[in-house]
C-alpha cells in the first residue's frame, strides 16, 4: 500500500512554485553596521523578514484588528522546525496591542483589548514573499476592577477603585459611538505598549497609557490589578489643574475643545513606552516626547525625554533619567521647523542600563501626503554616565529644560543608531520601498513595536521582530461589537506590517527564552489546498469530514478516517486533524494555508478540550499558515489524475 505521506511528497514535488527565497545567511562577521557602547559591540546583520496582517481582519467580536501599538511573544512558545525545503521555521505566541481604535474622525468607545496571534516565520536574507506570516486567535478585553470594559473615548473624568491612584475615566453618553444606548462611566486608555510579567501570560501583563500617563497591570483574564502614577511633573494640567483630555473630541461631538496642557505630558505624547526587567522585578516608562514644561509644546524643542524606573511590586519610582531623542531636518518644512525631533515609539530592555528605543518621523508613509520617511531608526542607549534625577524636578511644573534647553548639570543619555529601518538596500530585498508610489510594498508611517527572540545555534543572536500601527484604516471597519461600520476618509486599506531584523545583542541572556527544538525529521509542511484536495477526492477509502469552520481566525477543523475507523475526538480545536492510514494514527495540523504532518508516531493520540496530547514524536500544533504557497489548481488536477491511473 502507498503511504499517504509519500503521495503528499509527490503532489508537493508538482504543486509547489518556484519562488524567490533565499535562506537567512548574514552574518555578525560581515555585519551592516554596529556600534560599541561601554566596550559592547551591538551589530546589526541584515533584515530578514517581512509580513503582514491584512488590514480587513476582525476578531472574534467582530471588530477590525490593528496590532501594532505594541507586540510581546510568549517566550516559552517558541518552537523551530523544517520545512519540506529543509528551511528552518520558527513558531510562536505573539500578543499584540491596538491603541484606543478607529480615531481619524475622532475618539469612539472602542472596547480596549489585547489580541493573541500565531506567528511563523522561516528566515531568509531576500525573498519574493511573505516571510513572517501572522494569524488572528483570540480576544481579551480589558476591564476594570469592576469588571466594566475600558474605553478608548477622550477622558473627561476620574473614577476611583479601593487601593488605586485617580484613574483616567469618561462618563458618555448613548452607545459612545453617536447612536442610541444607555450611556456609561469607566476608565479611558490609549494603550501604547505592552510587556507579558516574565515572559508569560498567564503571569498578567503590563500596559502603558498615553492618557494618564500611567502604567497598568492586569491578570491574564484582562481585570485591572494594579496602577503606577508617575510623579507630578508627568501629570497634565491645565489651569493649574490635572487634565486627563488629550484633547481629542469624540467623533459624536466634535466641537470639544479641551485645549493644549500647561504642563505635564503633552496631548497624545505620554508613555509610548514601556518595558520591564526580564526577572520582572522593574519597569521602564518612556515619555513619547518632552514633557510641556521640558520643551514639549514645540516639535523643534521637544527632544529631551523622561524615563522613569520603578519597583513592580511596590509601585514606587526608583530612578529618573533623561534620553536625549534624535533629530533631522524634513525638507519639506521651512527651516524654522528644522530641526525636528524623532519621538520615540518603544523602548526594549537590553540590561539594567541598556536599552532599544524605536524613534521616527511621522506624516509620511502609506496613506500620507508625503510618502518618504526621513527618520526611522532603532537606537541603542546607555544609562552608564547618564543623571538620576528623581526628586529634583518632579513638580507640578519643575522642568528639566526650560524651552527645549537641558539645565547644564543633567547628563542625558543618547542615541546610538544601530537600525535604519528606512534603508532602502535592505528594503529592496523583500520587494519594499520608502517613497514613492503608495502601494501595499511602501512602508506605513507608524512603526511603533519592538520585540526579539533567539537565534537558534548562537549564544548572543537574535531576531528583532518590530510591527507598524496601521491607525485601523480600511474602507471595510467595524466597531462597537461589529455594530458600527465605516470606511476611512483616506479612501485607503492599510494592513499591520512587521519587519525582523538579525541583530547581535551581547547583553541580552539567551535563555531569557524557552525554545523548544524539532529536528528536521519530525515534521513536514504542506499546502493544505494539496492536501484537501487529495482527500476530498476520496482516494482509497479514505474520506474527508469537516468538523468545523472558524471565518474569524481562518482555520478549519478537519477529521480524515476510513470508512471503518473512527478516530477519538471529543473536541475539536480549530486546526487540528487526525486521519488514520492503515494502523497507523496520526495528528496533522492545518490552517487555511498549509498542513503540518508529523513524519512518525506512535498508534495513539487524543485530543482533549482546548489542547491536544500526543506521542513525543508528533510535534506541537504550528497554529499558523501561509509558510508555503498555496496550490495551482492545475497542479493539483495534475496530481488527482495521477492518484486515479
Amino acid at each position: 500500500m502507498v503511504s499517504y505521506r509519500s503521495l503528499l511528497a509527490a503532489a508537493i514535488a508538482v504543486t509547489t512554485s518556484s519562488a524567490s527565497f533565499v535562506p537567512d545567511n548574514l552574518s555578525a562577521d560581515d555585519p551592516v553596521s554596529s556600534i560599541s557602547i561601554d566596550g559592547i559591540d551591538f551589530v546589526y546583520e541584515g533584515l530578514v523578514g517581512y509580513g503582514a496582517l491584512s488590514g480587513s481582519t476582525v476578531d472574534k467580536f467582530g471588530d477590525t484588528i490593528s496590532i501594532g501599538s505594541s507586540l510581546k511573544i510568549q517566550k516559552n512558545t517558541i518552537t523551530t522546525s523544517k520545512d519540506s525545503d529543509g528551511n528552518l521555521v520558527y513558531s510562536f505566541t505573539v500578543y499584540g496591542l491596538p491603541d484606543r481604535g478607529w480615531n481619524t474622525n475622532g475618539t469612539l468607545n472602542f472596547a480596549n483589548r489585547l489580541y493573541k496571534l500565531g506567528v511563523t516565520f522561516t528566515p531568509a536574507s531576500s525573498s519574493s514573499d511573505q516571510n513572517i506570516v501572522w494569524n488572528y486567535e483570540d480576544s481579551i478585553l480589558l476591564r476594570d476592577p469592576s469588571g466594566t470594559v475600558m474605553s478608548g473615548l477622550d477622558c473627561n473624568s476620574t473614577i476611583d477603585f479601593d487601593g488605586f491612584p485617580d484613574l483616567p475615566a469618561v462618563r458618555y453618553s448613548g452607545d459612545g459611538f453617536g447612536g442610541a444606548g444607555g450611556g456609561g462611566y469607566t476608565v479611558c486608555l490609549d494603550s501604547e505598549a505592552v510587556e507579558l510579567i516574565g515572559g508569560d501570560i498567564e503571569n498578567g501583563f503590563w500596559i502603558s497609557d498615553e492618557y494618564g500617563p500611567y502604567s497598568y497591570r492586569f491578570g491574564g483574564d484582562g481585570i485591572l490589578q494594579a496602577a503606577f502614577q508617575p510623579p507630578s511633573a508627568f501629570l497634565p494640567r491645565r489651569k493649574s489643574a490635572i487634565s486627563f483630555s488629550a484633547d481629542s473630541a469624540p467623533i459624536y461631538d466634535p466641537s470639544l475643545d479641551s485645549g493644549d496642557t500647561d504642563s505635564g505630558r503633552v496631548d497624545n505624547q505620554g508613555f509610548e513606552g514601556m518595558t520591564i526587567s526580564p526577572d520582572a522585578k522593574y519597569g521602564y516608562l518612556l515619555i513619547q516626547s518632552a514633557l510641556t514644561q521640558d520643551g514639549g509644546d514645540s516639535k523643534t524643542s521637544n527632544n529631551n525625554a523622561r524615563m522613569i524606573k520603578y519597583d513592580l511590586s511596590t509601585l514606587e519610582a526608583v530612578a529618573e533619567y533623561v534620553l536625549e531623542l534624535p533629530t533631522f531636518t524634513d525638507p519639506t518644512k521651512k527651516a524654522s521647523a528644522n530641526p525636528r525631533t524623532a519621538a520615540q515609539s518603544e523602548i526594549l530592555y537590553l540590561a539594567d542600563d541598556k536599552f532599544l528605543v524605536l524613534a521616527r518621523d511621522s506624516g509620511h508613509g502609506r496613506a500620507q501626503d508625503d510618502t518618504t520617511s526621513i527618520y526611522r531608526k532603532i537606537c541603542v542607549y546607555g544609562l552608564s554616565n547618564a543623571s538620576d534625577i528623581l526628586g529634583l524636578y518632579d513638580g507640578a511644573t519643575d522642568s528639566i529644560a526650560p524651552s527645549g534647553n537641558l539645565i547644564d548639570s543633567i547628563t542625558p543619555a543618547v542615541c546610538h543608531p544601530l537600525v535604519d529601518i528606512n534603508d532602502a538596500n535592505e528594503l529592496t530585498k523583500f520587494g519594499l520601498h520608502n517613497g514613492g508610489d503608495d502601494n501595499e510594498f511602501l512602508l506605513n508611517e507608524k512603526w511603533e513595536s519592538m520585540d526579539v527572540f533567539p537565534v537558534e545555534g548562537t549564544t548572543d543572536e537574535f531576531y528583532l521582530l518590530i510591527a507598524s500601527d496601521d491607525d485601523f484604516i480600511t474602507q471595510n471597519g467595524f466597531m462597537n461589537f461589529g455594530r458600527f461600520p465605516y470606511a476611512d476618509s483616506t479612501g485607503a486599506n492599510l494592513d499591520s506590517q512587521s519587519l525582523i531584523f538579525k541583530v547581535k545583542l551581547p547583553t541580552l541572556e539567551h535563555n531569557i527564552t524557552n525554545t523548544t527544538s524539532t529536528t528536521s525529521a519530525s515534521t513536514s509542511i504542506y499546502p493544505m489546498s494539496t492536501f484537501s484536495s487529495i482527500y476530498s477526492a476520496g482516494y482509497g477509502n479514505h474520506t474527508l469530514t469537516t468538523l468545523s469552520s472558524d471565518s474569524q481566525s481562518e482555520s478549519t477543523s478537519l477529521l480524515v478516517t476510513t470508512v471503518t475507523t473512527v478516530v477519538p475526538c471529543s473536541t475539536n480545536p480549530a486546526g487540528a486533524v487526525s486521519y488514520t492510514e492503515s494502523t497507523e494514527v496520526l495528528t496533522i495540523t492545518c490552517t487555511t494555508n498549509k498542513c503540518v504532518l508529523p513524519e512518525s508516531s506512535s498508534s495513539s493520540s487524543s485530543i482533549s478540550g482546548s489542547s491536544y496530547t500526543s506521542p513525543a514524536t508528533v510535534s506541537e500544533i504550528q497554529t499558523n499558515g501561509g509558510a508555503i504557497e498555496k496550490t495551482s489548481l492545475f497542479a493539483v488536477l495534475s496530481f488527482v489524475l495521477f492518484l486515479f491511473i
